[in-house]
Order: C-alpha cells, then structure tokens, then sequence
C-alpha cells in the first residue's frame, strides 16, 4: 500500500493536439479491491463494481480527418510519494493487527491509501499505426519511459516532441530514461470481436452465453451489451442459458467529435489547469509543494454551500462521482506546470451561480504530514449572458474564500475590489483551459442562444400575462435571429441539425406572428440547402426517418401550416407586378424552394400520416379524412407549382421539384380519394403540354415516376377492363394512370417534328420498362392476371401498326449490301440447336406452342429489354432556344391520324417497339384479334414478318456449308411481287439486331440473340394460328393470308432453331389442312415452300427431318399433281447443282 502506479492513456494527433480524454488504470491490485468494497452499486445506472476491474478501453479514430503518421498513443505515469510513508493529507493511523478494531484499523488503512496524493513520474509513446504498412501497431512494448520533469508536463509539451518524432529528429536522447516496461494489447474492434467468440466457444458448448459490456461513462445510464452468440440459438434458448460475463470494456469519450448529428445524451465540460506561478507572490513565503484542488459548488455563501458529487473519480477514488479532484503535486516548484484532466458531468438545468471553485494547497514533507491552504479562485460555469466558458481562462488568485465571493469584482482605475477585506495573492497567475462536450449545449453562442429562444416558446403554456407579454417579445426578435442561424459554425449545426430543424416545425405551428412563421420556413429550407451544398444529405433523410415527429397546438399540425406557406409562396413567384429587384430576390427564393422542395414533400407526407393514425383517422374513408380546408389549398398548391415548374422549366432546380411534385401526389395516393391526385396529375402534364423538348422531357419524367408506384396495377382497375385497341373517354375514366402514358405516346408518333424524336425514344424506354415491370412482377405471375395487366397496353397495338411503314427505315449501306447478298441466295439457312428435349410426336408440335406458358415466353423479352439503346435521351436538354409553347390549356384525346407518315424510325427505336409490340401480341386472344380491321390485321402480320427479320439470328459462321453449293436458278422460282416485298422489307430490318458484339466469345450476347429470336417466331406462329383458326373451313386470297405464308417463307428461309421448325413444320400441315386451296392457288409461295422444306428433309437432325417429310406427304396428299411436278423440278436443280 505504500507505492502504487497510476497509468493513463490518451491519443494524441501531432497536428490537432489531444483527440481523446484519458483512459485511467492502476495496477496494483489492493486498489482494485478497496475501490470495489467502498463503490455503491447502481449509482445512475452503472454497476460501480464492474468499473473497478476494467482493463480494456475503446478509442474511436476518425481517419478522415487525421493522417495515420500523425497518430500517437501517450502514457503518463504518476506514483505515491513511497519515500515518505506518512506523505499524506491526513493523519497517520496505526494499524494494530492484532486488537479488537482490526477491520476498523484495516477499513481506515485502506483509506488512507486511497485519498493519498500522486506526483509525476514518467511518460512514454508510441505510434499507433506502423509507419510502412500503415496498419495498426501490434507490438505488445509500449515503448521507453522518460522522466517526467518540472514544467514540462503540459499537452504542449507533448505536442512539440511528437512533432520532432514524426519529423525524425533526435529531440528524446535528451531525456532521462527510467527503467521499466510495460505490455500492452492493441488490437481493432472487429478483430477483438472475432478473437473473443473463437475464445468463448467452449463457453458456448457448455450451453452457457458469452457477452461483451461496453461502458461509456459520458452518456448517463448506457450500457451496451454484445452478444458473442451463434445466429442459430434462439431467443428462448438464450434467455435460459447463464451469461458469462466478460471483463467490461470503458469507451473513451472523443474530444474531436465525428460530424454526425447528436444521438444520445452527454453533457461533459472538462478542466484543465495548465500553470500556477507563484514566484511573485509575498503573500505565502513557505508555498512551493503545490497542488489546486477543483470542485462544483452552486452556491457562494460559504457556509452552506456544499460541493457537488459531479466531477468523475479516479481509479484510486471510492466513487465513479466525487466531490473534488486534486491534481498531482510538484514538489519544491513555485511555477509549476499541470497536465491533470477533470471530467465534470454538468447537470441539465443550472443556476447562474453554479461554479467551479480552485483551492491551492502547500503539502508539507516532514514528518507530521499536513497540508495548508494558499490560496483560492473562481470561475463561474457561464458568463452573463449565458454562455459556457470554452476557452482559456486566466484567473486572479485570492487569499481568503468570503461569503459572496462571486460578486467580488474588481473596481477598475486602481480602486481595488469591491470587497476591501480580499487579499489578492496575485493577479491572472493561474491559468486553465475549458472544453465542453455537449450534446445538449452548443459551442456556437448564437446557435445556443437562437436555439434557447426557440424552445421557449415552443413549450411555453401561456397561461398568464406575463409569459404571453415575454413570448410576444422573443418573436419580434427571433426573426433576425433565425436569419443568421445558417451562417453558424458547421460542425455545430451538423450536430444539432436534428434538434434544430424539429424545433423549427414546431415554431411554425406555435409561433402567432407571420413573419416569424414564414422565417421559420425559409431558415429550414436554407439549412437543408446547406447541407445539400456541404453534400451531407444523409443527415436531412436521417431526420426524414428518425426524428421527425408532428405537433399539434390549437387544432393545426404541422401539415397544415406547411401547405398554406407553400401555397402563398408559390403564388408570390407568378405574381407578374413586381418591380425588377423584387423579381431578382424572388427568382433567388424560388429556386432556394424548388431545389429542396422534396424535402418539405417529405415532412408533409410524414405529417399526415402521423396525423391519421394518431387521431384515429385512418379508419374513416378516404374523404373524410381531411378538412375540406385543407383539401382547397392541397389543389390550391398543386396548380400554382405546376405553374411555376412549367414557366421556369429552363432553370436546373425545376427538374428536382418536379420529380418531388409527382412523387408527392404518388404517396398521396393512400392518404386520399385518388380522383383528387388523378385530377392534379392530369392538370399537372396538361400544365406541361408543349412542343418544348425540357418541358416535355419534365412531363414525362412526372408519369414515369406515377407508373412507378408500386401499386400501379391496382390503381388502373384491371378486373374492369373491356378490350378495346382505341383510347376512349370511358377508357381514361377507368384507367387514368395508364391512359396518360399511352395518350402520351400515341401522340408523339403523330407529330412530324424531328427534334421530338429523342422524347419520343423517353416515352417509348418508359413504356417499354414498365412492361418488363410487369412481367418480372410475382403478383401477377399467374397466367390469367398478367394477361389483364398487358392487355391495359393494348391501344399501344393500334399506334405500332399505323406507324408499321416507318419501321423500314432506318439501315446503313453495308447492312443493306450483307442482306442482299442473302436475300439472293435463299439456300443460306442455318440451324440453331438447342440443348433440350424435343417432342416426340409431330401432331403435338402445335398444341404445345398454343399452351406454352406466357411467362416463359416473356421472360426472355424482359431480360432482353434491359439493353436498352445508350443513344436514349434520359438527361436534360438545354440547347433549344425557342420556348413555343402550346396555348391550349388541356390536352384532349389525340384522334387516330389518316396522314401516312414516311420518315423512318432509328434501329434503336424500331427493336424497343417490336419489344413492346411482341410482349403485348402474345396476349392476343381470338376475341382480341376479331377487334382488329382487316387493314390492322394485315399490318399485324406485317409487323411480326419484320419482327423476325429485326430479331434474326446471324452467327458468324453458318452451321450448314452445304448449302452455300445451291444453284441460283432456284431464286427464279420465286414470284417477282414476293420478291421485291421481302427486299424492301429486308433490306431495312435484318441487320436489326441490336446487341452490339463485345467479343467472339461472348456467349450471354449470343444466347441472348438466339432467346430472342426463338421468341419472336414462336409469338408469330401463335398469332397465326389464332387467325387460321377462327372463321370457318376456307377464307378468300386476302392479304393477311398472303402475308401469312410470306411469313412462313421467312421463317424457313432465315437461320432457326429444332424448335421453331417443328413448330413452324406443324403451322404449316395445318395450313395445308385447312386452306390448301389458297395455297396451291398461290404460284408465289408454292414452288419457294416447296424447295426449303426440300431442302429441309436432307437435314442431318432427324426431328428436322421428320417434320419436313410429314410436311410433304400432307402435300401430296391434298394435291398430288402439283406437288409432284414442283418437287421434280426442285429435286432436279438440286442434283444438277451437286459437285
């Protein structure tokens, strides 16, 4: 008991000084159990006994604010003076140990140990990341120690060797090295966690349940208990298990706190004395063994007053609180020097006379050990205007305490003090340094004062005249106020964004003025601005998400008050009679308001439903959810922004409002009747109804984010759907979402003007994506219900087949020049194989294709829709000069145009509509189909002849080279009509295949063309079949069935896999079956039919081969003749073309 080492630790930045406070240990043993036998247990919420055998601290490290080379690890030794047993500032007892009082005597001993005083002895340092591989130092030597001398004890001192050190100099050599070494571990937090669960795993098996505790002091009654268990234990079994529990591990408060919004309490102010000189004073001759002993005291009358058990004890002390702290003593030094770092918990509320009270004391060394007092000092905890004291203090020192000491002031001119009988031992010879660690009290005077003034009269009850008087007072000063807020100190308003920006909602429900109510706003949205601008916009969704909680104060709640500002500002912006300065600040408000708009979005929508569920008004209809007030000025709103975003579309903030604005009306979807948002959604795109690209570009951004929704489907009624290929007015009343995309877009392809070609690709990219939406959604995997949801895009059908001439367009000359060297030589067929089962029966080959699931066959077309076109115009265009926008006030129906247009669609443009075209077509049924004109159906067929010329398989080499043998002659047999048809037709759309190769091997991008490919002639034959099996046993030559077995030349002219071909093999004996008239009448098709399926049975796969002989037996059974005079000649060409 008589020498004992006290050690603490504390990071060090040599660049920004201190980052830490000091973590405390001692090492003797004794110590551990006299403090644990004195400390009282639950004390604010702490075990205290646990804290008496911490061993393990957790330092926080920002590295984003410190390089790694300037991070030090600083440790300071102090001892008991061991030379001088009876060194102590109380009496020696005699410990008998054989009397009658022995526990007395030992509980005395103890005592006296522990209030015994400490002097400096060593120090030491060490990096604490390796200098080469910058990861953590891991040696277990701390370093050398060096003697700890007079006047070289301060943080600076410390500061300015680290300097030297990280500079390589040779500044230790000259300090005195004393003998000792201490091991230490140094290990991070998510290796220790790992180390401590391989270590525990025994415990475990043993069924019993490890944990780590983590102690953090700073913040009142937090203890953070982390489980070591295995995921696959359950609760209950861990409720039943003993807890192990491990050795607690103290976190370190930071000094240099982390730019995040505050989360918990803390409250901490820490003192520092740095130096007392005393050489000059004549007051005390004998004082030079000299320490200041601190404490708290809210009162200056000397005889009450009482310290306060606020301060934090020390590893030696009885308590985690203590009621004074003494700094080491520096023997035989007039001037010295402190390093001593006092940790005060500051309570929330406190007077003006809370302070904190310095008592200089002389230690005697002789043999009767005793100590005297020289002297005393004041420092009240605030100013007079409030406000903590943060900064370096140098303090005058007195030689006596009188009653009312802190009124003693001095009288200036030389006059003295006000209290004569004071005796000034000297004047400003102590100096101190204060921190304050807050989450509760702001560093920033103006934010604490502004933010005091705020919650005043946030929680003021107004009950009489007096407190009204005093509240109408603070708001006509607190809008100056509020407008200097934003220009404070950063890192503070970061740390107090969270309390700020809640308290300023409710200043604008609380507030009576209007010009108070109206700064309340603008300083919200000027804050969010900032931390926009600061890119910290996770502090503002964290707000959003977390903290944000509505008021209520005389019947109106935050949503209210939000909208009737809005409204009234959005109003101000197209007021047109303002003069120009007017209008330049209000241009600048505006786009402030537009470019955080999103945000108050945000908050309203959050209000509302807070408000609902918590006034039980969630359970009432939609309309009677909300005041009829309230509901004037939501469409009051919404046609003033949609005003102001369609006037200003060429400033950059307009983009972010109106995206906020359709997303506003989307949420709002669930809080209302929806005819209310359908209603300010249609006044919304009939706002932006312009030939103007930015505005158009702004409208269709507002219907994607609408179809965005996640309950889109239900809002477009699908269960009331009536087929229909046309939009109509009872269309738009019972499908209103869809129906503004597809007017939309339907009157874009009726437009001439070229520069609408890039939102036209906008519009088609939105509608395309949506039905992959559609198609990858598990709501509506069921074949029935996705085959309502596509069929809400059936009109879109109507407007691909009015534009299908424009859809040959569109093709470079090299493309041109590589189809029609294949187009001359029909014999260039080629074979893709699938890795799969084939059917066995011929006959069943068409059934199967009419059953085949539709998820299966869109599948592909989903995954193949996400290569979308990288020339798509998705950004904002500023380069038109003209704003010439439409007079017309509402967007009417587009009538269906008679006008053929001719200018062609780009590659990119055609793929994505046969995309959407192909997805929708495979929902067709028969009585889908029967809506269709005679014309539409023949632009149908056209359509799909050009979709599988568009989605054509092209390998670079061709599987069959047998066939590159056949004569030419057998392209005379192809009628002349049929021949130009497919060169137009061809000529414009085999090289439409729109996946760009990124290399040879690159087998998804082949797999992909050959998915795609197989789709598409699989939907055809599907829509063929529908059409052949609809009316009766025989049809006239129309065009459809011309374009019908064009489109079965096609398919066996262009390379195809077994299956299509089997399909395809099926379509046609059941073409033969039922129409073989119109075949054999056919002198186009017959004799080109006739050779491919020839050529065909030559095929070395034998369900190729099945297929096609089964084909030209149905052949010579419905005609022999013809069929056998087509085949000689087939046969003979083939022969005579053999080598």
């Amino acid at each position: 008991l008589n020498e004992s080492y006290f050690y603490r630790i504390s990071l060090f930045d040599c660049k920004l000084g201190k980052l830490s406070e000091e973590f405390r240990y001692v090492v003797s043993p004794d110590i551990h159990v006299c403090r644990s036998s004195a400390m009282a247990e639950g004390n604010r919420g702490f075990d205290q006994k646990l804290m008496c055998t911490v061993t393990k601290a957790l330092f926080q490290v920002d590295l984003n604010h410190s390089n790694r080379n300037d991070l030090y690890l600083v440790l300071r030794v102090e001892r008991t003076s061991h030379r001088l047993p009876n060194y102590a500032c109380y009496p020696i007892v005699n410990v008998n140990q054989n009397g009658p009082n022995n526990n007395n005597n030992n509980k005395a001993a103890q005592n006296l140990m522990i209030r015994q005083h400490v002097e400096p002895y060593a120090w030491s340092i060490r990096p604490l990341f390796h200098p080469d591989s910058m990861n953590l130092e891991t040696n277990s030597n701390f370093g050398l120690f060096y003697r700890m001398d007079q006047n070289r004890l301060s943080d600076e001192f410390i500061c300015n060797i680290l300097n030297q050190v990280s500079h390589q100099s040779t500044s230790t050599r000259s300090q005195t090295i004393i003998t000792g070494r201490l091991e230490i571990e140094l290990v991070d937090w998510k290796t220790f966690r790992k180390q401590q669960m391989k270590s525990h795993q025994h415990e475990e098996k043993e069924n019993r349940a490890a944990e780590i505790v983590l102690f953090n002091p700073s913040s009142y009654a937090r203890k953070t208990t982390i489980s070591l268990e295995e995921e696959n234990i359950s609760a209950k079994q861990q409720s039943q298990q003993p807890k192990v529990l491990m050795n607690p591990i103290v976190e370190i408060q930071s000094l240099r706190l982390s730019s995040q919004p505050y989360s918990e309490y803390f409250n901490i102010l820490y003192i520092y004395p740095q130096s007392l000189r005393y050489d000059s004073q004549r007051v005390f001759s004998k004082a030079r063994n000299l320490c200041v002993t601190v404490e708290i005291r809210d009162t200056d009358n000397v005889n009450e007053s009482r310290s306060l058990p606020i301060i934090y004890g020390r590893p030696h002390d009885s308590s985690l609180f203590v009621t004074s702290a003494t700094t080491s003593v520096s023997k035989h030094s007039v001037t010295p020097d402190f390093f001593e770092e006092i940790k005060v918990a500051l309570p929330l509320n406190f007077s003006d006379k809370l302070h904190i009270l310095f008592t200089f004391c002389h230690i005697s060394c002789k043999k009767e050990c005793s100590y005297s007092i020289v002297g005393y000092s004041w420092l009240p905890i605030s100013s007079e205007k409030h406000r903590i004291h943060c900064e370096n203090v140098a303090l005058s020192v007195f030689a006596s305490l009188p009653n009312n000491y802190l009124s003693c002031q001095s009288l200036g001119l030389g006059k003295g003090l006000s209290m004569p009988d004071v005796k000034v031992v000297g004047k400003e010879i102590f100096k101190l340094s204060l921190s304050l660690t807050s989450s509760v009290i702001s560093r920033d005077f103006e934010l604490h004062n502004t933010l005091l003034s705020v919650i005043k009269i946030t929680r003021s009850h107004r009950n009489d005249s007096k407190e009204i008087s005093h509240i109408i007072s603070l708001e006509r000063q607190l809008p100056k106020m509020l407008g200097q807020l934003p220009q404070c100190d950063c890192e503070e308003l970061i740390h107090f964004s969270q309390i700020i920006i809640q308290q300023l909602f409710k200043l604008i429900v609380y507030a009576a003025s209007q010009e108070l109510i109206q700064e309340s706003l603008n300083t919200i949205v000027a804050l969010v601005d900032r931390f926009r601008r600061d890119n910290r916009l996770d502090i503002v969704h964290e707000f959003i998400h977390s903290t944000f909680e509505t008021v209520e104060f005389c019947g109106l709640y935050i949503h209210d008050q939000l909208i009737i500002l809005m409204e009234k500002m959005f109003a101000k912006f197209i007021d047109s009679n303002q003069t120009k300065q007017q209008q330049q600040s209000t241009t600048e408000e505006m786009k402030l308001l537009l470019s955080n708009l999103w945000f108050l979005l945000q908050i309203m929508t959050k209000s509302m439903a807070q408000y609902l569920i918590r006034t039980g008004r969630i359970r009432r209809k939609r309309e009677e959810r909300f005041d009829e007030e309230f509901l004037l000025n939501l469409k009051s709103f919404f046609q003033h922004a949609s005003s102001v975003i369609a006037t200003n579309s060429r400033l950059e903030q307009v983009q972010d409002a109106n995206r906020a604005l359709a997303h506003f009306m989307t949420r709002l979807c669930s809080f209302f009747d929806r005819c209310i948002i359908f209603n300010a959604m249609f006044h919304h795109v009939n706002c932006l109804s312009s030939r103007d690209i930015v505005i158009q570009e702004l409208k269709f951004n507002a219907i994607a984010t609408l179809l965005a929704h996640e309950h889109f489907i239900p809002y477009c009624n699908p269960s009331q759907l009536e087929d229909t290929v046309t939009l109509t007015m009872e269309f738009c009343g019972k499908h209103f979402p869809v129906f503004l995309i597809l007017n939309e877009f339907r009157s874009l392809y009726h437009q001439s003007a070229t520069s609408v070609r890039q939102i036209r690709q906008l519009a088609l990219s939105i509608v395309r994506n949506q039905l992959t939406k559609h198609m990858l959604d598990d709501r509506y995997s069921s074949l029935e219900c996705r085959e309502k949801v596509i069929c809400l895009y059936l009109p879109i059908l109507s407007v691909i087949l009015e534009n299908c001439n424009r859809m040959m367009g569109g093709i470079s000359s090299d493309q041109k020049q590589s189809y029609s060297s294949s187009s001359k030589h029909h014999n260039s067929f080629a074979t893709i194989h699938e890795q799969q089962q084939q059917p066995n029966s011929m006959d069943g080959g068409l059934n199967s294709l009419l059953v085949r699931s539709t998820s299966e066959i869109s599948s592909t077309l989903s995954s193949i829709s996400s290569y979308s076109s990288t020339n798509s115009t998705t950004g904002s265009i500023n380069t038109l000069t003209g704003h010439n926008r439409s007079n017309s006030a509402a967007t009417s129906i587009t009538l269906a145009s008679n006008t053929v247009r001719f200018d062609k669609f780009s590659i990119e443009e055609v793929r994505d509509l046969f995309i959407c075209f192909l997805c929708i077509v495979q929902m067709i049924n028969t009585d889908r189909m029967n809506l269709l004109t005679k014309k539409q159906r023949k632009d149908l067929f056209l359509c799909l002849e050009l979709a599988i010329n568009c989605f054509e398989f092209k390998p670079k080499k061709l599987a069959d080279t047998r066939s590159k043998t056949m004569p030419n002659p057998i392209n005379n047999l192809n009628h002349h009509h049929h021949h130009l048809h497919h060169s137009f037709m061809m000529n414009t759309l085999t090289s439409c295949n729109h996946y760009r190769e990124i290399g040879e091997n690159h087998l998804t991008s082949y797999l992909l063309q050959q998915n795609l490919s197989i789709q598409s002639a699989l939907i055809t034959l599907r829509t063929i079949h529908l059409y052949l099996d609809d009316d009766g046993d025989e049809k006239p030559m129309d065009h459809s069935i011309s374009q019908i077995l064009s489109i079965y030349l096609t398919l066996m002219t262009l390379p195809q896999s077994q299956t299509v071909l089997i399909h395809l093999f099926n379509s046609l004996r059941y073409f033969v079956h039922k129409y073989s008239p119109l075949l054999f009448n056919s002198n186009a098709f017959l004799s080109a039919i006739i050779s491919k399926v020839i050529r065909y049975c030559n095929s070395s796969l034998t369900p190729i081969r099945q297929g096609a002989t089964d084909l030209l037996y149905c052949l010579f059974v419905r005609n022999m003749k013809r069929t056998r005079f087509e085949t000689i000649v087939c046969v003979s060409r083939l022969a005579s073309s053999d080598p």
